[in-house]
C-alpha cells in the first residue's frame, strides 16, 4: 500500500519503453519496498538515534529532494513538449 498503484503504473510504463530492463525495474521496486519496511520496522531505533529534531530534519530533506526531482521532471516535460 505504501508504493502501490503509482509504482506499478510507473514500472509498466517504463517497461514498455525499455523492455530489456524489466529485471532492473523490478529490483528497484523490491529495494524500495525493503528500505521502507526496514525504516518502518526500526522506527524506535531511528527515533532514539536521531531524536525528534533529527527526524524532522531528515523529513524536510527528503521533502526538498522530492520537490527537486518533481521540478526537474516537469521542466524536462515542458522542454520535450516545446522542442
Amino acid at each position: 500500500m505504501i508504493a502501490g498503484p503509482s509504482v506499478i503504473a510507473s514500472v509498466l510504463l517504463l517497461s514498455t519503453q525499455n523492455p530489456d530492463s524489466l529485471v532492473e525495474l523490478s529490483a528497484a521496486v523490491l529495494i524500495a519496498w525493503g528500505a521502507t519496511f526496514f525504516i518502518l520496522m526500526f522506527y524506535n531505533f531511528f527515533h532514539k538515534m536521531l531524536g525528534e529534531r533529527g527526524l524532522k530534519a531528515v523529513e524536510r530533506l527528503m521533502g526538498l529532494l522530492l520537490v527537486m526531482i518533481s521540478t526537474q521532471m516537469f521542466l524536462n516535460g515542458v522542454k520535450s513538449y516545446l522542442g
